[in-house]
């Protein structure tokens, strides 16, 4: 190894203190560009969480949509299938049984006053005959009654007492709608 030259020595600690300015300089920058991707990577984390979110929240939205309105049509199905299996089960109940339906009508709703009752032609003789002889009551026809519908005209208003209203009225309170003149 030879002998360093004094004018060398000083440029050759300036190219050390130069190399460690590079090294440091070097340093600072691949900190700042780890901190950049630390930040990027974050900042895309949560982006791509957010976005992940507003996708579920939809999706689940749209299932909920879906769940609502098969749970509503099985219940109009449930309902329809109910007021079906009434009418099939209380079919057409002996006269006995709609006069006597009938004459608690007029008790309750006829307030002591004349009541006329209209029913259909197949229930007309039926209940003319259970009220033959009283003046507080007028039974009459009508031929757009079906089965076992009836309407009590008072002076406080109409009311319409039929099987088929009676029926409507419990699906009603069930929660379903009425259903004028569903099949059976």
């Amino acid at each position: 190894m030879g002998v360093i030259r004094k004018a060398n020595v000083a440029l050759l600690d300036e190219a050390s203190h130069r190399k460690q300015r590079e090294e440091e300089a070097a340093a600072a920058v691949n900190a700042s560009l780890e901190e950049e991707r630390e930040r990027a990577r974050r900042e895309g984390f949560e982006s791509g969480l957010a976005d992940c979110r507003e996708l579920f929240l939809s999706e689940l939205q749209g299932l909920a949509f879906e769940i609502e309105s098969a749970s509503n049509g099985l219940r109009d199905t449930v309902l329809q299938l109910v007021t079906q299996a009434l009418r099939k089960i209380v079919g057409s109940p002996p006269p006995e049984l709609v006069n006597s339906a009938v004459e608690a009508a007029v008790r309750e709703l006829g307030h002591g006053e004349r009541t006329a009752i209209t029913v259909s032609k197949e229930r007309h003789s039926a209940v003319q005959a259970a009220f033959a002889g009283r003046d507080d009551v007028v039974v009459q026809v009508d031929d757009w009654l079906s089965g076992d519908d009836m309407i009590l005209s008072t002076p406080f208003g109409r009311h319409f007492v039929g099987l088929s209203q009676q029926i409507e009225r419990v699906i009603e309170q069930i929660g379903g709608p009425a259903r004028h003149g569903e099949a059976s």
